[in-house]
């Protein structure tokens, strides 16, 4: 069967079997196409398309005989016919149309107009087709391309409302409305090149095609771009590190300033709020804006608010008037301002604020009389701390003068003052205001920002993170922080990176708090991370409702937020700065006391729940207080249960979770354990408690040596660790040891060790209280053996018994774990006996419970058991898919327990799949990690392997392992 390819949009084509066909005359050519397009069609159809000038007899001819050239050209399957009427593409051919892919996705398909440059002479009904599917299909392009440029529009996505414009271009669509949109989107997003570039491919397109220009508004707009790019080029600003990529919020603010010079009060909007944290880069946006309206010969005047100033009555509009009547006297104007004000005897502020109002704004309308040539702009920083009187002043003449060349630009915290809301309601209402709220800057602005600033300080690959952490992207802080780092010799972020700017930022913003919100921030600065009310308690024990009052002050002053998740509601510092400076005012004795008290509360709860994810709060909180033999404790405890899902098969793991964020290195176990230990060994004291230390050291440094086969260390360690349980009398390490003791012997191979250590731990159980998981345990385990001794009727009979218990309790984590393991074993012995079919359903259901847990060795083990079970049964491409899940479960995990028998039986299948390559891969792999597990039946497979890789020619594999003499 012929492959074709047919191309119809752009240049028509057809490809067959890879070559380039050439039809020999057009209309052959044509109805073809007309064919594939049509996919059936009648024969008077065709007739009427292309030999509408002929006689019937002539015209029938004539088909038959361009219907016998397309055959032999293309292949003589490719057309079917329909007794005598019908003339259709064969569906059973293999040929592709682009027009057909072009219908369901025109986006991804439309290559250029259909059937460019395609002409059949004297066929004008031929034409007339082609044309409306040309144009049917342009349409559905367009259609298809403005959506998308709108979607990105929306979206604040420049690069791609930038290239679907181009598209537009490209197919010629003129509505010159939709790329002024586009335009103005990429102005105001700061996207000058991109905007000019997009401007100049449709002026060149209109000049080719038309011999005409854009339109008027159109090039007004463009003059527009041009004018802002220069400006911007023309004055950087002074502390570029602050203003980078404020460049969109620039143009928004000075667009509206200019629409309001044109337009008057018709353009709705006189004044501008920018809003934003403190640091953020409130005030240098307003210096950038400034500097760009002084070149325009503006008439500037501007107050900053303080704190100190925020009682005093109506200071900055006094301060406004004064350099109004200063301006004034410089261009010899006679304006008075003040007198009025100064000889009044002010018994009634009410009536005084009125009569001041009226006042400016007569002054104010007698100033843009002689001076209003010019917008006359007034900027106002900090108005958070602006009095009451001046914002109501403020609100008024904005209403009152809507009709004036006059423009306010103001910037405040973000801070709730009720005054300030009250102002932004009203002007609103009205649409006189336009927000711009500053962000932080995001971790790719802070890295160009750098680049700019400090490029050296990328040098370390780490740095960009630690200076993301420490900043949160707070531009007078990541500014304050480089220079910090470009003064150190190394480069190196400072372990206090406060400077006296940034602390006296935070310092306001920490201003006119109560003293119990002060304490109040101070509790949870003792805290590492978000706090609840119950943790607040621990050390301010006042009822929820006044804790909650003091709350939402805090929120309202922007110093902490609030998370409301799905567990309970956490409140955050709104920077990890703020959190730090109030954490170190904290005296380094209250700071203990409070440390103990949050690490006691937190010990009882644990002792009540056993709830393992409270041990980094304890962790950090004994080390804080002080108490390193506590600390220590409960870290070994952590590391206990976090390694015991990479170090055991079925861990008895009380619950799941991965938090990682004590221990970054969690990952390896040798990285934490190692010098854990060294620390340990450190302590001065050598009393019960360095005792029980040591003996949780040697039994966490040993079942890591077990796992990883250092089995000469692992055996010292956890030898040690017994020796020590029993004088300690410590039960639990007692068991744990014997545990890890029963897996060696599962390793090894080591049947008669295996019994040795089940009977002592049966022998525990009578001695002592344990979980209701570990008597589930022991006779798992108990069946295992069973199994490896091939009594399989006693195991059987345990698993039996044992599965529906678990079953019941599946939903505790530590028995889920041992339903596994009894699935397996019971698949395992289905196994055996050669039972497949059952064996199947067992690793099935083993499988299903795994998906639902945290993921352990014996999910490899299932995978495994799996892939054999599926190879036994002859279904070789999926045993290859579960072998395959196997190993990548043992190497997430760094298991090696069970990696030789995965290997062997993979390379036993690829064996069977004639792939000797991989196969002697496969059974390279296995090898090694033979070296540490004895079990015959895998070291029997490798024999096998190694038979048929031998009886290969070109292969040298190398002999097998063999089981050493202490493990027989």
């Amino acid at each position: 069967m012929r492959d074709v390819t047919v191309t119809l949009m752009n240049t028509p084509s057809v490809v067959v079997d890879g070559e380039k066909k050439v039809f020999p005359y057009r209309k052959v050519e044509g109805l073809f196409y007309y064919i594939c397009v049509r996919k059936r069609i009648t024969r008077d159809e065709a007739i009427g398309i292309f030999w509408v000038d002929c006689d019937e007899t002539s015209a029938r001819k004539n088909l038959r005989d361009a219907l016998y050239h397309i055959k032999k050209i293309v292949g003589p399957d490719i057309i079917s016919m329909d007794g005598n009427v019908f003339i259709s593409l064969n569906p059973e051919q293999h040929i592709k149309v682009d027009v057909d892919a072009a219908r369901e996705n025109i986006l991804e398909n439309y290559k250029g107009e259909f059937m460019s440059f395609f002409y059949v002479k004297n066929c004008l009904e031929f034409e007339n087709w082609m044309d409306d599917y040309r144009r049917e299909l342009k349409e559905h392009y367009i259609k298809a391309v403005l959506k998308k440029a709108e979607q990105a529009i929306h979206a604040k996505d420049t690069s791609e409302a930038a290239r679907y414009a181009g598209k537009l271009v490209e197919v010629f669509y003129l509505d010159e409305s939709f790329y002024r949109r586009v335009l103005t989107f990429l102005m105001e997003e700061a996207e000058y090149s991109s905007a000019i570039s997009l401007y100049q491919k449709f002026a060149l397109s209109l000049k080719q095609d038309l011999e005409e220009e854009p339109e008027a508004e159109t090039r007004a707009l463009m003059d527009k771009i041009l004018k802002l790019r220069k400006k911007i080029a023309e004055h950087p600003v002074k502390e570029q590190q602050v203003f980078m990529g404020r460049q969109k919020e620039l143009y928004g603010i000075y667009e509206s300033i200019q629409k309001h010079r044109v337009k008057g009060k018709d353009s709705g909007e006189n004044f501008v709020l920018i809003s934003g944290e403190a640091g953020v880069g409130k005030t240098a946006l307003m210096g950038q804006l400034r500097t760009l309206l002084e070149e325009e010969n503006h008439t500037i005047f501007s107050y900053c608010c303080c704190p100190s100033e925020s009682d005093l009555y109506l200071k900055p509009w006094n301060d406004i008037l004064s350099q109004v009547q200063e301006f004034c006297m410089k261009q010899r104007k006679e304006l008075k301002a003040s007198e009025y004000f100064a000889n009044k005897d002010v018994t009634d502020y009410r009536i005084f604020a009125t009569q001041y109002g009226i006042h400016l704004e007569d002054l104010i309308r007698a100033f843009c009389k002689d001076f209003g040539r010019s917008e006359i702009i007034l900027f106002f920083d900090d108005i958070q701390w602006m009095d009451p009187s001046s914002i109501q002043l403020l609100n008024n003449t904005l209403f009152h003068l809507r009709d004036c060349p006059i423009f306010i630009v103001a910037a405040s915290r973000l801070e709730v003052v009720k005054e300030i809301e009250d102002l932004r309601v009203s002007l609103m209402r009205e649409a006189l205001i336009k927000e711009v709220k500053l962000k932080r800057f995001t971790l790719e602005e802070t890295r160009e920002l750098i680049e700019v600033q400090a490029q050296e300080l990328l040098g370390d690959p780490e740095n960009l993170d630690k200076i993301y952490e420490y900043t949160d992207g707070n531009a007078l802080f990541l500014t304050e922080l480089l220079k910090t780092m470009k003064d150190n010799d190394g480069g190196m972020v400072p372990e206090n990176p406060l400077t006296s700017r940034m602390v006296s930022i935070i310092q306001s913003r920490l201003m006119k708090l109560t003293e119990q919100e002060h304490t109040l921030l101070s509790v949870m600065s003792v805290f590492y991370h978000a706090v609840t009310i119950e943790d607040i308690q621990i050390l301010y024990p006042e009822p929820e409702l006044k804790i909650y009052d003091l709350l939402e002050h805090l929120l309202e002053r922007q110093i902490i937020y609030e998370d409301v998740g799905t567990a309970a509601i956490t409140y955050h510092f709104t920077h990890i700065l703020i959190h730090n400076y109030v954490q170190s005012k904290i005296s380094a004795g209250r700071k203990q006391i409070y440390h103990r008290q949050v690490a006691g509360y937190y010990e009882q709860k644990y002792k009540e729940t056993g709830d393992i994810t409270l041990m980094p709060e304890l962790i950090y909180h004994f080390e804080n207080a002080n108490d390193m033999y506590k600390k220590y404790e409960y870290k070994l405890e952590y590391f206990k249960e976090f390694f015991s899902g990479t170090q055991e098969i079925y861990p008895a793991m009380s619950l799941s979770f991965t938090d990682k964020f004590f221990f970054p290195d969690l990952d390896s176990s040798e990285n934490v354990l190692i010098p854990l230990a060294e620390e340990i060994r450190a302590l001065p004291n050598r009393d019960q408690r360095y005792q029980e230390l040591r003996m949780k050291v040697e039994y966490l440094i040993g079942r890591y040596d077990l796992s990883s086969g250092d089995y000469q260390y692992g055996l010292r360690n956890m030898n040690a660790c017994i020796e020590a349980a029993k004088i300690l009398k410590n039960s639990r390490y007692l068991m744990d040891s014997y545990l890890q003791m029963i897996y060696y012997a599962i390793q090894v191979y080591d049947l008669d060790m295996m019994k040795e250590y089940i009977t002592y731990c049966s022998e525990l159980l009578e001695e002592y209280q344990y979980s209701k998981s570990t008597p589930y345990t022991i006779q798992r385990l108990k069946a295992l053996y069973y199994s490896k001794t091939e009594q399989f009727d006693k195991a059987e009979q345990i698993l039996e018994s044992l599965i529906p218990k678990l079953e019941k309790l599946q939903m505790d984590p530590s028995c889920q774990v041992g339903l596994i393991a009894c699935y397996n074993y019971r698949g395992e012995i289905c196994m055996k006996q050669g039972d497949c079919e059952t064996a199947h359903t067992y690793i099935s259901k083993a499988l299903a419970s795994s998906h639902a847990s945290q993921p352990t060795a014996g999910l490899g083990m299932s995978y495994t058991n799996m892939g054999i079970i599926l190879y036994r049964l002859d279904n070789y491409d999926k045993a290859s898919e579960y072998f395959d899940k196997a190993r990548g479960c043992f190497q997430n995990l760094s298991i090696q327990w069970g990696r030789a028998k995965e290997e062997a039986y993979s390379a036993l299948l690829e064996l069977k799949l004639g792939k000797s390559k991989s196969a002697l891969a496969r059974y390279k792999a296995a090898c090694k990690y033979a070296d540490k597990d004895y079990s015959p039946n895998t070291l029997l497979m490798l024999q096998t392997v190694y038979a048929q890789l031998q009886d290969l020619p070109g292969l040298e594999p190398q002999e097998p392992p063999r089981i050493p003499k202490q493990a027989k």
